[in-house]
């Protein structure tokens, strides 16, 4: 847009209104509209178009980047009428300086070349120094990301979740004890980098948003320690980014590995010896207080002889499409029975390679899925039922513990009749 028409749509008030509740309702979008913002705005002197983009785009978002945003506009903006205070001296004491224009011709006819330069050429020297003082005050934009694949419906690239603050670089030391390394995969929200600590032990070095409270129970669940649970030696905010130091991860996650499946999805047989291992990590948790959050696939790694869950305490953005319908994102308030649904969501994924369709929601704010033989229908109505409790709106109407869900899924896949070399079953 040109410069001229988005400063006539920024000085609108009722225009500004707008398109601030417009862009508010996505952080990334408000972002991208900051940085556009500073591109037009920034080598002119459209002080009250700043001030009320920063405000359009503060009505209705409590986003840190859009919070930083309205501060930066009005910061910048005084900046910038103090600069032309300033200025307005220097101008009076060169108007002053100026002879005064001649009432009477010259005798040579012309009047002196002094007299028919110098305002304009005191003009020239005042508008040099404006834009000087000026062009200090603008700070710099940052390079635009690297465009990312969108790794499925609903989920956002981590490049396009914005930061408050510059994000550290490979080489940089995290805590003290741990060096961050290159990046190694960024998706569903996180970014997943190569590490190592300062005895050169290699590290995993996960980034994630950071989340209500997750800092603390992040922080709670540091050393803790079970085959199946990744390792997690600390956790170190970054503005609005947690950087998580794992021991070495080997292995792809979950939704990586389902992806390179043919059908894309397990057999039951196949999805019971990774349950094991899951139900067994969170059975250990939840008896030391310790709740995951949402687990989305990302978060579980399948290496060559084990399988393992990262991420307690936070969660990436893809992962609230996992979330129980009782858990809230501002509070952050996980518990068993939502650690439980969140497992079950990705169970039905390792066996239907769908997702359940979380995103719809009943009257009450039950969560609705479709039953999972009506997407692969050799699993049969049993396994309906069993997703129906695990997968239950109400906590109460779930399964009590992990033990207890994979119970009941180990006699549902063992009980499954065979069949013999006929087609048909034995």
């Amino acid at each position: 847009m040109a410069a001229p028409a988005f400063a006539a749509v920024a000085k609108s008030s009722s225009a500004a209104a707008g398109a601030g509740v417009a862009v508010s309702t996505s952080a990334a979008r408000a972002a991208a509209y900051a940085r556009k913002a500073q591109a037009e705005f920034g080598r002119r002197e459209y002080w009250s178009a700043w001030r009320d983009a920063g405000n359009a785009l503060s009505l209705g978002s409590e986003d840190p980047a859009v919070q930083a945003l309205k501060t930066q506009s009005w910061a910048r903006a005084e900046a910038e009428e103090k600069v032309a205070a300033s200025a307005a001296p220097i101008k009076a004491a060169a108007e002053h300086a100026l002879p005064a224009p001649r009432t009477s011709a010259p005798t040579a006819g012309k009047a002196p070349l002094r007299a028919r330069l110098g305002r304009p050429l005191a003009a020239l020297g005042l508008a040099l120094l404006l834009l000087a003082l000026l062009i200090a005050l603008i700070p710099k934009s940052s390079p635009k990301s690297r465009p990312r694949r969108d790794p499925g419906q609903g989920h956002i690239p981590a490049s396009e979740i914005p930061h408050s603050a510059p994000l550290p670089r490979a080489g940089a030391v995290l805590g003290g004890r741990f060096i961050l390394g290159t990046i190694k995969e960024e998706t569903d929200g996180v970014c997943v980098y190569d590490g190592r600590d300062l005895s050169d032990d290699p590290m995993t070095i996960v980034r994630y948003p950071s989340v209500p409270g997750g800092l603390e129970r992040a922080r709670k669940a540091v050393d803790f320690k079970h085959p199946s649970a990744a390792l997690l030696r600390g956790v170190f905010p970054c503005g609005v980014c947690v950087f998580a130091a794992y021991e070495s991860l080997r292995g792809d996650s979950l939704r990586k590995t389902l992806e390179r499946l043919p059908e894309r999805r397990y057999s039951p047989e196949q999805a019971l010896r990774l349950l094991k291992n899951l139900c067994e990590a969170l059975d250990a948790a939840h008896a030391l207080g310790l709740c995951h959050g949402p687990l989305a696939p990302g978060e579980i790694i399948i290496g060559p002889s084990q399988v393992k869950m990262r991420g307690f305490g936070l969660w990436p953005v893809a992962a609230l499409a996992y979330a129980a319908p009782e858990f809230s994102p501002e509070r952050g308030d996980s518990t068993p029975s939502s650690d439980l649904f969140s497992l079950a969501a990705c169970l039905y994924e390792m066996l239907t390679g769908k997702t359940a369709f979380f995103e719809s929601r009943g009257p009450a704010g039950s969560a609705l899925f479709a039953p999972p033989s009506q997407k692969v229908p050799e699993l049969g109505p049993a396994m309906d039922e069993f997703f129906a409790k695990a997968l239950a709106a109400e906590p109460e109407k779930r399964f009590s513990s992990a033990a207890d869900l994979f119970a009941a899924f180990s006699r549902l896949v063992v009980s499954k009749p065979a069949s013999g070399k006929d087609g048909k079953k034995s």
